[in-house]
C-alpha cells in the first residue's frame, strides 16, 4: 500500500506538469486556428493624381495697345486684344488695371515725375469704355460693356485687390475672349493737365476654381 507522502508528491508533480502542458496545448490550438484562416484580397490598382493647368495668353506680341501722344480734348482711339485660355482646369479670368501712375513735366520740362492722383489729373479726363466679346474677333453687342468710366476710376475700382471684371471659362481649353478698349479725352479737359502722362497696364489673369 502506497504511503501518504508518496501520494502527496505524485499529486504535486501532476499539478506542476499541468501548467506547461496546458500552455503548449493552447499555443498549438492558436497556431492551428491562424494557419487554417481563409484569405482573399481585391485590388484597386493604377491610382494617380495629376494637377490641372492654368495658362492664359494674348495676341499683343509684347506691344502696348496704346502709346498715344499729343492728346487734346476730343482725341479718341480704339484697340482690341484677344485673350486665349489654354488651361485644363476650371478657371475664372479676371481683367484688371495695374501699375497706375500719373506723371507731369519737371520744372525744367526735361523729364517726367510722378504726381499725386488725388487731384484732377489727365487720368480723370480720359474716359474709357471696355467691351467684351466671345471668340477671336470682336462682335459689337455680343457681350456689351464691361466697364465705362475714367482711367482713374478704372485704376481705383478695378485694381487686382478690388473688383476686377471677369468671366468663367469652365475648363474649356483654347476658349477666347476679345476685349475692345476705347478712350476719349473729355471735351472740357482743363489746361492744367497739359504735358501729363498716364500709365496703366491692363492685366488678364486666370485663377483656377473648384
Amino acid at each position: 500500500m502506497a504511503s501518504t507522502s508518496s501520494t502527496s508528491r505524485s499529486a504535486r508533480y501532476a499539478r506542476w506538469l499541468a501548467v506547461p502542458v496546458g500552455l503548449v496545448v493552447s499555443a498549438v490550438l492558436i497556431w492551428q486556428a491562424s494557419y487554417a484562416a481563409f484569405i482573399d484580397t481585391t485590388e484597386n490598382a493604377g491610382n494617380s493624381w495629376t494637377a490641372g493647368s492654368v495658362t492664359i495668353t494674348d495676341n499683343d506680341e509684347g506691344a502696348a495697345m496704346f502709346t498715344a501722344a499729343n492728346l487734346v480734348p476730343g482725341s479718341d482711339e480704339s484697340q482690341e486684344i484677344t485673350v486665349t485660355y489654354e488651361g485644363t482646369a476650371n478657371a475664372k479670368v479676371k481683367v484688371y488695371g495695374a501699375g497706375f501712375q500719373v506723371l507731369a513735366p519737371t520744372a525744367d520740362g526735361q523729364s517726367l515725375e510722378p504726381v499725386s492722383t488725388t487731384g484732377t489729373t489727365l487720368a480723370d479726363n480720359i474716359e474709357i469704355t471696355i467691351e467684351g466679346s466671345e471668340g477671336g474677333t470682336f462682335v459689337a453687342g455680343s457681350s456689351g460693356e464691361l466697364f465705362t468710366g475714367t482711367l482713374a476710376e478704372f485704376a481705383t475700382s478695378h485694381a487686382k485687390a478690388n473688383t476686377p471684371m471677369h468671366y468663367d471659362v469652365a475648363g474649356e481649353s483654347n476658349r477666347q475672349g476679345t476685349f475692345r478698349f476705347t478712350y476719349r479725352v473729355k471735351d472740357d479737359a482743363p489746361s492744367s493737365v497739359q504735358g501729363q502722362q498716364v500709365r496703366l497696364d491692363f492685366v488678364a489673369e486666370a485663377t483656377s476654381t473648384r
